[in-house]
This record gives C-alpha cells, structure tokens and sequence, in this order.
C-alpha cells in the first residue's frame, strides 16, 4: 500500500511541475540516489536470472543477447 501511495505522488509530481518541485525539496538528492541504486540493481538482478534459463547453443539466442549487452554497454 505505501509503494502505492508513493507511486501515485510522484506520478502527480511529474505530471505537474509545481509538486515536481516540492517533492525535490521533501526527498533530497542522495535519498533519490540511493532509491535509484537500489531500483536499477534489483532491475540488473532479475534480468541475470533470466539469463540462466536461457540456452546458449541456440545461435539466435546469443545474436539477441550479444547485441542486446553490446548496445546497454554504449
């Protein structure tokens, strides 16, 4: 429920540029860095354990995969 709630506003604050603005001041920018971190590396962590179902003989799978890593890279 409180990820919900918290979603919520911030889809408020972005849709109006004035609560954009308050939320910067109530959530300081290394709290919002620290959330970031945590948010991009439990995104990392999933898409790694997709990558152990995958079947790497198939040579259209690591085609799909070797660009897929090459362009994330750039």
């Amino acid at each position: 429920m409180l990820y919900t709630a918290w979603s919520v506003l911030l889809l408020i604050c972005g849709c109006i540029p004035k609560l954009g603005a308050l939320a910067n001041i109530i959530l300081p920018l290394p709290v919002l860095g620290g959330a970031m971190i945590a948010m991009f590396g439990m995104v990392m962590a999933y898409g790694v354990s997709i990558l152990g179902h995958i079947d790497f003989k198939n040579q259209n799978n690591l085609l799909i995969i070797a660009v897929s890593v090459g362009l994330g890279t750039v």
